[in-house]
């Protein structure tokens, strides 16, 4: 066990992963996968498994955990997903147990004597799952390094795992892999307000990769696959009751590369949910209840990814950077983008480089470092709330910068379904 790793596991796992259950300690699998799990049916427990092979030799940690404030309804049905895998759900112990032709590891949070924080929410679900399989890697229970992480929502690849172990550039730089996605609405009438999220979630990230930033990547938590070494060098998942993966992402991008896979994609149910703040389920919600929500949901600007792309594009001489040059071009950028980033405190980033006398790409780095994917989205929302105002779906068809960065220009609107798929194939292209 590396040092690193030894010290996470020993100062910053959850309790879980310290008390590994005796029963699988003398176990070996090849792989490990960490699903967080409430308020959900056994049947798609058996459709998440189902694709996966086995003699890829699978264990599942299983997070059956329910918030401090559950419902008698939704505590009621984690109940009856432990008793039909036959565990007590009065027990707090995690269980080993065989289901299908796979083996569960159980972590039972729905007792009501050990529900999660509000607060904590899904953040420590996967957290405690993922504190596990980063055990078990380490103990060599689990022989590759890799914590995979979904969700019961979604319907995994038959090349699941190959996708991952057969990357030809995977190395100990890399941090984590990001599978392809594709939504499914779950009923025909959330199927328009599905694809005008997903138009937001891919036009996000192709306007952060034309902009040259790089955290253009989605973060959708049923996508993950990271490096145990690098899951324990950002201290794992954050304990939030939502964006979870957006932050440990943002981590992870600073410690090693973050691969976006371009093959089979996972499918994952859109549904309505009021389970998180925020995130597909509540996205779905508000966009359903519009009026008309072709006509009234509304897009980031395409200047708001211009101003990015001027602000990013002073790093292209990153070999002849210095603190004072870097400076200077600051200041001659427009001032829309020179008020913003005074809104995010460039001057601490700005004396952080003159204490240290950082040059050329290590100056670089940490500017990516201290402007990161949460400081990319406050500039994009300041520019919004600020400079320029969002646009409905057709005004920003018709923008040419958004047909700059797309590579689609078109006479007339396109649906939502069509540039859907075609932002989607847009996204693979690159």
């Amino acid at each position: 066990m590396s040092s690193l790793v030894q010290q996470y596991l020993q100062k910053y796992a959850e309790t879980e992963a310290q008390q590994i259950q005796p029963t699988i300690q003398t176990r070996q699998f090849n792989s490990v996968l960490v699903v967080p799990c409430f308020n959900e049916p056994l049947q798609l427990l058996e459709r998440l498994l189902q694709p996966l092979h086995i003699e890829d030799n699978w264990l599942i940690v299983l997070v059956i955990n329910a918030p401090s404030n559950v419902s008698s309804t939704q505590l009621n049905n984690n109940h009856k997903l432990l008793n039909q895998l036959n565990i007590d759900h009065k027990t707090n112990q995690n269980s080993l147990v065989p289901f299908k032709n796979y083996w569960l590891y159980v972590i039972n949070r729905s007792a009501e004597s050990n529900l999660i924080p509000v607060k904590a929410g899904v953040g420590l679900a996967r957290k405690i799952g993922a504190d596990i399989a980063c055990h078990l890697i380490h103990q060599g229970i689990v022989q590759l390094p890799w914590i995979f992480s979904t969700d019961m929502d979604a319907v995994l690849p038959g090349n699941y795992l190959k996708q991952v172990i057969e990357y030809p550039l995977a190395s100990n730089n890399c941090s984590a892999f990001i599978y392809n996605y594709q939504h499914q609405a779950d009923t025909c009438s959330l199927t328009v307000s599905q694809q005008l999220y997903d138009i937001r979630l891919r036009y996000y990230v192709l306007g952060l990769r034309w902009a040259g930033s790089p955290y253009a990547f989605h973060t959708i938590g049923s996508l993950l696959a990271i490096h145990s070494e690098a899951y324990a060098k950002v201290r794992g998942f954050p304990c939030r009751n939502a964006g979870e993966d957006f932050y440990c992402l943002n981590k992870l991008t600073k410690v090693g590369q973050i691969i976006s896979l371009k093959g089979q994609p996972i499918i994952i149910d859109a549904r309505l949910s009021d389970r998180v703040p925020f995130g597909t389920g509540p996205a779905l919600q508000s966009i359903s209840t519009l009026n008309e929500p072709k006509t009234d949901y509304l897009y980031y600007n395409p200047e708001c990814f211009n101003a990015l792309k001027k602000l990013l594009s002073v790093f292209k001489t990153e070999n002849t950077l210095t603190s004072e040059s870097l400076k200077k071009q600051f200041d001659h950028l427009p001032q829309y983008i020179i008020d913003t980033l005074s809104t995010l405190k460039i001057h601490q980033f700005e004396k952080h480089i003159t204490q240290q006398k950082l040059t050329g790409k290590k100056l670089k780095e940490h500017f990516h470092h201290w402007f990161d994917g949460f400081k990319t989205l406050k500039l994009i929302h300041c520019l919004r709330d600020n400079h320029f105002p969002s646009l409905p779906l057709s005004e920003l068809q018709q923008h040419p910068l958004f047909q700059q960065l797309t590579s689609i220009t078109v006479n007339t609107s396109l649906s939502p379904a069509e540039l859907e798929k075609q932002l989607a194939l847009k996204e693979l292209q690159e």
